[in-house]
């Protein structure tokens, strides 16, 4: 089976934050509004009325021209066309509902995009809407109409994995897979 994980969207950004790892990588963290839309789940109908993604940007400081068109991007809100994103998963320190650490609690699995700088474009103008995600791996786990998503890629010569929650429109059950 081939494995895949890539999207690719539009939208605006509303927030970002820049944050150098070292000096020649970093990331710029954003939040990015969707358009809002309709769909079909179980038999019934949803409206998604505020859509938006966490997206972390990987930029290299080897590239300050593309580095400086991501901030002005970012800066003045613009709208947003992502190629070739990938989800990702990562391990978090749980909390309660005011925030605070829950001592001795495992870890909770949570859920980001990220591209990087070459797969942003951005304009003045709003784009058309684009909402596309292909995602194909091992499945790992089901939980009623969850399924956990194991997905490889290669880091120089590493063999790595990212998790992908997906739902489906109908429960399935472990022998079923």
């Amino acid at each position: 089976m081939a494995n895949d994980n890539t999207c690719h969207f539009t939208g605006q950004v509303k927030w970002y934050k820049e944050r150098k790892i070292s000096s020649t990588f970093g990331v710029i963290s954003t939040r990015i509004e969707l358009p809002k839309f309709e769909y079909d789940f179980n038999g019934e109908h949803y409206l998604v009325d505020n859509p938006f993604v966490w997206l972390s940007i990987k930029v290299s400081y080897d590239k300050p021209d593309i580095v400086r068109r991501l901030l002005e991007g970012c800066e003045k809100q613009r709208y947003i066309y992502i190629a070739g994103a990938n989800v990702t998963d990562f391990l978090s320190d749980a909390r309660d509902d005011n925030g605070n650490l829950i001592p001795g609690a495992p870890k909770k699995r949570k859920f980001s995009i990220e591209v990087n700088g070459g797969g942003v474009s951005f304009s003045e103008f709003p784009l058309p809407i684009i909402n596309n995600c292909t995602i194909a791996g091992k499945v790992v786990s089901v939980d009623g109409p969850w399924l956990m998503l194991k997905t490889w890629y290669k880091a120089k010569k590493e063999t790595k994995y990212r998790h992908v929650e997906v739902v489906t429109d109908s429960p399935l059950a472990e022998a079923s897979l």
